[in-house]
């Protein structure tokens, strides 16, 4: 790990606007050694190479990229730590793990739907699969990758064969076309199996369940991302997804925002808090967000709010670098963090506006 992540905590504030790709793999890293992952792989020698290999096959997508896939194995190592018994082997959370990191591998910032609709070599190669042709290309990638990079050649053959299926399984678990399916069992059934789905499903829709401007974020990757398919959906001709057709900063955007934690993240995440199995991560921190957010976008709703205004207002001007008292207290960090992020707004370090 590099000198500048050494004092890194890995906790539910973890900006990935802060760290770069190659910082994000040792990171990545840094959770397989924790967890006890590598040690019972017997892959520390490799696991990096493994590391980097999936984050060099993610594409440059607004959404669906390498950031995206660590938020998700954080957020998924997050709630393994936070159970109060863990109900998981070694290999298990190996699994889960190795397969939130993979999940979305090589997702072009298409839908499975989209594939279809202009019959794209995906959809061809993966249009008998039980899944949907994006959750079915990422299992058979990611588990080939990890065999090319001989992830599972120290365990015995029924180990191997075991984690591979789970990764499977999980990686196919993460498709919401089968949702209801995966919060039903949830509801119904306590093996590890339907538990470890359910954590990595709620891992991939955690975006509100962070700090509300990480949350924010993050939404406004997915709305450029939705937009990039809604124009080529009209430049091809075919019936476009209206429900993706929102600009930035809109509020039509902020509805779709709300809909899906009104829909998806809200009724899953207490799902998860109601069922005594998790500390206050959950219970507390998660479930204080998720209303935080869902508040944030009713408000911009409501008043029917233009935040790119505030962009084209002259007596908005940003704020000196000395009057923000925000991003750890570092100035390291905090100059750092202007590089990356342009500020149009920032009157309260914890609710920040960012674009």
């Amino acid at each position: 790990m590099s000198e500048s992540l050494k004092t890194v905590t890995l906790d539910a504030d973890l900006d990935p606007r802060l760290y770069s790709i190659d910082e994000h793999v040792d990171l990545a890293l840094h959770i397989l050694e924790k967890s006890g992952a590598t040690a019972f792989l017997g892959v520390n020698d490799k696991a990096k190479n493994l590391c980097q290999t999936v984050a060099a096959m993610y594409l440059s997508t607004p959404y669906h990229n390498f950031k995206h896939a660590f938020n998700v194995m954080h957020t998924t190592y997050m709630l393994i730590q936070s159970l109060k018994e863990s109900p998981f082997s070694t290999l298990e959370t190996t699994g889960l793990l190795l397969a939130a990191l993979s999940h979305d591998i090589q997702h072009n910032g298409r839908t499975s739907g989209f594939h279809k609709s202009v019959n794209s070599p995906l959809a061809q190669e993966f249009s008998d699969h039980k899944a949907s042709v994006l959750e079915a290309m990422h299992a058979s990638v990611a588990l080939q990758t990890m065999m090319n990079e001989c992830i599972f050649d120290n365990l015995d053959e029924t180990n191997s064969n075991t984690l591979k299926t789970l990764i499977e399984e999980l990686i196919l678990a993460t498709d919401m076309a089968i949702h209801d399916e995966v919060i039903q069992e949830y509801g119904n059934k306590s093996d590890t199996l339907t538990q470890a789905k359910m954590i990595l499903h709620c891992a991939d829709i955690s975006n509100p369940t962070k700090r509300p401007d990480i949350a924010k974020w993050w939404s406004h990757a997915v709305s450029r991302e939705f937009r990039f398919q809604v124009d080529e959906e009209a430049k091809l001709g075919i019936p476009v997804s209206t429900f993706m057709k929102v600009d930035l900063f809109s509020a039509e955007e902020a509805k779709m925002h709300l809909g899906f934690i009104d829909s998806f993240v809200a009724p899953s995440w207490r799902l998860l808090s109601t069922s005594n199995r998790f500390d206050d991560y959950v219970t507390v921190h998660c479930m204080s967000n998720i209303a935080r957010s869902r508040r944030m976008w009713l408000n911009l709703t409501e008043s029917q709010s233009h935040p790119e205004d505030l962009i084209r207002n002259p007596d908005l001007k940003r704020k000196r670098f000395e009057d923000i008292p925000c991003v750890n207290g570092s100035r390291k960090n905090k100059r750092r963090y202007f590089k990356v992020n342009r500020i149009s707004q920032l009157d309260n370090p914890a609710d920040c506006h960012v674009i």
